[in-house]
């Protein structure tokens, strides 16, 4: 349980109180070590092969249209559209967008081995998604999630809004109107960790300070739609490097 120690310092108290019941604001002893940094994501947006749906951008709780952050590129005389164009991107998030990076997990090492660690521990398969957002700024409103998220910041901070755990099955993924009262509010800075339930209505707001970037750990049941992606397990991954050393040995 070292992946889930990291997070919220005792996995069976964290298990035991909180666990499906109830949102956290977790403040580990020994704050988990961000897997993933602004250089890299700076190379997956410069390096020319990001495209959507790995990448989209939202403002104010509505999808940016495909032009706005992207590019087509040509590849053997085709044009195939929705590569991250960096310039668009950057002025999109100094304008007040925020970029949602989906599925880290499939192309970055780091998330892919922590979300592969923390998915053999919880008996669950796990996703990984990044948002940048500026400060005061909002990229979703208040929304369900059909996974237990883990939000692990990476840089400045954000001010979220969590409200309470449905009682039933009785609730829709997606946007949430009418969220009921808020039963957690809390400022998450670099390093801490914040706990969202299955089915909790949630918000985030970047704070002042420069940028806010969080890494979401979604935790999805068995049989709710996750598929397991190219990164989810590292060990033994093919790699190029070993069967050149096989064929050229």
């Amino acid at each position: 349980m070292e992946s889930l120690r990291s997070l919220v310092g005792d996995p069976e108290l964290f298990l035991g109180t909180a666990w499906r019941r109830e949102a956290r604001a977790l403040s580990p002893s020994v704050p988990p070590a961000l897997p993933v940094r602004l250089a890299d994501l700076d190379a997956a947006l410069t390096g020319g092969l990001l495209r959507r749906p790995y990448l989209e951008m939202v403002r104010g709780g509505r999808n940016l249209e495909l032009g706005d952050f992207t590019t087509p590129r040509s590849v053997g005389g085709h044009e195939f559209p929705g590569y991250a164009d960096p310039d668009k991107v950057l002025r999109r998030i100094s304008s007040g967008a925020t970029l949602l990076m989906r599925n880290v997990e499939h192309w970055h090492p780091g998330a892919a081995a922590l979300a592969g660690r923390l998915g053999t521990e919880l008996g669950c398969p796990v996703e990984a998604f990044v948002f940048v957002t500026p400060a005061g700024e909002q990229g979703l409103g208040s929304h369900r999630d059909d996974a237990d998220v883990f939000v692990v910041q990476l840089n400045g901070s954000k001010r979220w809004q969590v409200h309470g755990v449905p009682a039933g099955d009785a609730w829709e993924v997606g946007y949430e109107p009418d969220p009921g009262p808020v039963v957690l509010e809390t400022t998450v800075e670099r390093g801490q960790v914040l706990y969202i339930p299955r089915g909790a209505p949630h918000s985030a707001v970047g704070r002042s300070g420069g940028l806010s970037i969080h890494l979401s750990l979604t935790v999805r049941r068995p049989g709710t739609g996750a598929a397991d992606g190219p990164g989810a397990d590292t060990a033994g991954a093919p790699s190029l490097a070993a069967l050149a050393a096989v064929l050229d040995g």
